[in-house]
């Protein structure tokens, strides 16, 4: 291919790949503060005590008090001290968030499968539009790599302009721009090739997710025999099969 060509192919790829990577990197952004988010805008998510001690006793007594024959989901420690314990709980076939003091166990309040933290992750993995939003996402990769690829075609003896001194940037010079440009994007290229590795590994899990390919590890021979080993009775509750972190 011409320069010119991997110029028109690159501009192309750019364009497309802009305004799809501001909105993902955006919501991605704030979907890891998310957590801090619904602490600032409701006092059910913030923990009461922040000693890092969990007493599942107190939790488990809580549970069975409010919602009784309640069939525990999982429980979600979070590694934030200040964030409450998420319990997920199927309570008369409605499922149910429930927030809870984890030194405690004292409820703080309970609520729906629609949150901030759900919404900015589905935000930012789909778009919000299920399937066909994550395969937009995880195909935003093949252009990454296109990008990626063509930079170097683009910008000749790209190795001299890491350490090259841009011009002065004015707004009305075309030339200004195209330094800051380049420089940016020479220091950017290793954010593009972990994205690209990355998203295109998404692209290819979701195609097998899609044609129900079974493609992860099997588990270790070791725990499938644990698995089978019989149950023993015990008066002491039994919490670790219910635990996330």
């Amino acid at each position: 291919m011409k320069a010119k060509s991997w110029f028109n192919l690159h501009s192309w790829a750019g364009l497309f790949v802009g305004v799809l990577l501001f909105v993902i990197c955006f919501s991605g952004t704030l979907a890891t503060l998310s957590h801090e988010i619904e602490y600032l805008s409701d006092k059910k998510f913030r923990a009461i005590s922040n000693s890092g001690e969990t007493n599942y006793i107190a939790i488990e007594h809580t549970l069975n008090k409010t919602y009784p024959s309640a069939q525990i989901l999982y429980i979600h420690r979070h590694k934030q001290d200040y964030l409450a314990i998420e319990v997920a709980l199927k309570y008369h076939d409605e499922f149910l968030f429930v927030y809870l003091d984890g030194a405690t166990g004292a409820w703080l309040g309970e609520g729906k499968w629609a949150r901030v933290s759900r919404f900015l992750r589905n935000w930012h993995m789909n778009l919000s539009l299920g399937w066909i939003g994550k395969l937009i996402v995880t195909s935003l990769s093949l252009l990454l790599l296109v990008l990626f690829i063509s930079s170097f075609y683009v910008y000749r003896q790209w190795w001299l302009g890491f350490f090259k001194k841009p011009s002065q940037l004015l707004k009305t010079k075309r030339s200004s721009w195209a330094d800051w440009h380049k420089l940016l994007g020479l220091w950017s290229l290793w954010f593009i090739a972990v994205m690209s590795i990355t998203g295109t590994w998404y692209l290819i899990e979701h195609g097998l997710q899609t044609a129900r390919i079974d493609h992860y590890v099997a588990e270790p021979s070791a725990l499938r025999d644990l698995r089978k080993v019989p149950v023993q009775e015990s008066s002491a509750p039994l919490h670790v099969a219910t635990l996330t972190h």
